[in-house]
């Protein structure tokens, strides 16, 4: 699922397919939350800066019109591509020559049809986080994980290792997963 809670009470929903937002209305009643993000909208905090990449492509498809986000969050840049394809990559790249990302959150479940070579390339991420159940897909696609293994970026799935979870504290940033304990988050910097 890619779907997001913010510390503000704000739910942030992609897009609609139902993989995406099937569990909105439970998230809504077991989290409080107060409003749902179906747009793209910046959101600032005292903790965090979650910036929305628009794309410019021109009658974008569902997929491609899905709400990309930068997380910057004690001082790492993390890039949530929900189901953005190679086109979407290629564009926001165009659009933000800039744009760089420590941990990358890959587009459509791995599909072959994201995680292109320029793209990551251009945002030099060390990490990669696929969001990937068992299914009739193929997801994640050999093709994009040979791409990350050739860019030697580390992969974690959530079919693999189960819910992935970043913590932040003064100091410290930790990863634990449900098969690992909490350690200091390593990106090779």
């Amino acid at each position: 699922c890619d779907v997001q809670a913010t510390k503000d009470d704000q739910l942030i929903i992609t897009h609609d397919d139902n993989d995406h937002s099937g569990n909105k209305e439970q998230l809504s009643v077991d989290y409080h939350v107060m409003r749902s993000v179906t747009a793209p909208k910046d959101i600032i905090s005292p903790w965090f800066a979650l910036k929305s990449l628009k794309t410019g492509l021109t009658e974008p498809t569902d997929n491609q019109a899905s709400l990309v986000y930068l997380l910057q969050l004690n001082g790492i840049r993390f890039l949530l591509m929900a189901d953005a394809d190679e086109a979407n990559e290629l564009d926001l790249i165009r659009q933000y020559p800039d744009l760089k990302a420590d941990i990358l959150k890959i587009g459509h479940h791995g599909s072959a049809t994201s995680t292109s070579d320029e793209f990551l390339s251009r945002i030099q991420a060390r990490m990669a986080l696929i969001s990937v159940g068992y299914n009739n897909y193929g997801h994640p696609s050999w093709l994009t994980m040979d791409r990350l293994k050739n860019q030697y970026i580390s992969v974690l799935t959530t079919r693999d290792e189960g819910d992935l979870m970043f913590v932040f504290m003064k100091g410290f940033t930790g990863l634990s997963t449900s098969l690992s304990k909490l350690k200091p988050l390593r990106l090779g910097f």
